[in-house]
């Protein structure tokens, strides 16, 4: 019947935007499987302990077009030339920002080095808004990256992640 949260500040300090509709997850799935519940915190007035008990994070998230009113997308470019991944990252984002649909295009960036890959490699976030036209959009994008790839003879080099994490 009783559980306890000690430090609950330290699933809100990641950098992650969901961070706090993670903790808030986490702490209401404790709250149904327990009689009591008690949560040590240094912040208790931080948004995602009140929001518990009122949502107020969901109309924040439409105003700033945050999941999950928009898809993420993530398309990472990866090459072991810096000055070629430079020049087809940026080209790659300049095409993406003429597909109709896309809310917003972010990057090229660089991403931090990944387990099993020698490559550098660059990420460019997609936002796409959640309407009827998402499908074609997303249908879109990946005619335009087939296309891309086929084009500069890059096939390989060019991975996307969905609602990435």
């Amino acid at each position: 019947g009783l559980t306890a949260v000690i430090q609950a500040d330290t699933i809100l300090g990641r950098q992650d935007f969901r961070a706090d509709e993670k903790a808030i997850q986490f702490l209401c799935s404790l709250r149904e499987r327990t009689d009591v519940l008690f949560i040590q915190t240094r912040q208790k007035d931080h948004p995602a302990f009140y929001s518990m008990s009122t949502d107020q994070l969901l109309p924040e998230r439409r105003e700033f077009g945050c999941p999950p009113f928009t898809r993420l997308v993530d398309i990472h470019v990866y090459d072991g030339n810096e000055a070629r991944l430079e020049k087809l990252g940026t080209l790659l984002a300049r095409e993406l920002e003429k597909v109709e649909g896309i809310q917003s295009v972010m990057g090229p960036f660089p991403l931090p080095a990944q387990a099993g890959r020698t490559e550098a490699a660059r990420c460019i976030r997609l936002t796409l808004p959640r309407d009827r036209r998402l499908q074609a959009t997303k249908n879109s994008v990946a005619g335009l990256l087939s296309a891309f790839e086929k084009e500069r003879k890059y096939q390989g080099h060019i991975s996307t992640d969905v609602d990435p994490v």
